[in-house]
């Protein structure tokens, strides 16, 4: 109950900024070309089970897509979201706006506190940094089957 009215309004504010996949995976590193980014893999297991063990109700595929959708609010303008659909989102970001990576997992991490009415306990994002393009076969390899 405690955070229900937070989960509503939060919903309410990130279902309008929404966006659906609609391209592949591949056409979607194609738009972006050779200019230098930050590819950074999010693994959301471990924050979809902090809220569904904290949030009495919540369901997982809720939790999911919550967690999704914050994650794409938050990006907003700076990067580009991409939601692997299997407990992963790839984030792209360019070089000169992820300066530094804890710092980054520590905002979202607290943001998401903030979203849910200071949940206790942040959840945890761990997460893989990669360079684009110099580790575009080594990305490319980790993400086989996805293209």
């Amino acid at each position: 109950e405690e955070f229900g009215e937070g989960i509503e309004q939060s919903r309410r504010l990130l279902n309008q900024s929404e966006e659906i996949e609609t391209i592949a995976l591949r056409e979607w590193f194609d738009n972006w070309g050779t200019g230098k980014a930050i590819l950074v893999t999010l693994d959301l297991s471990s924050a979809i089970d902090t809220f569904t063990n904290s949030i009495k109700g919540l369901e997982q595929y809720r939790a999911r897509k919550d967690t999704v959708s914050i994650i794409r609010h938050l990006t907003g303008r700076t990067g580009r979201l991409y939601d692997l659909k299997d407990g992963r989102v790839l984030v792209l970001f360019p070089r000169e706006r992820l300066p530094d990576y804890e710092l980054y997992l520590h905002h979202l991490s607290h943001s998401f506190s903030s979203f849910f009415n200071n949940a206790d306990n942040p959840p945890r994002f761990p997460a893989d940094f990669k360079l684009w393009p110099e580790d575009k076969e080594t990305i490319e390899e980790n993400l086989t089957g996805f293209f």
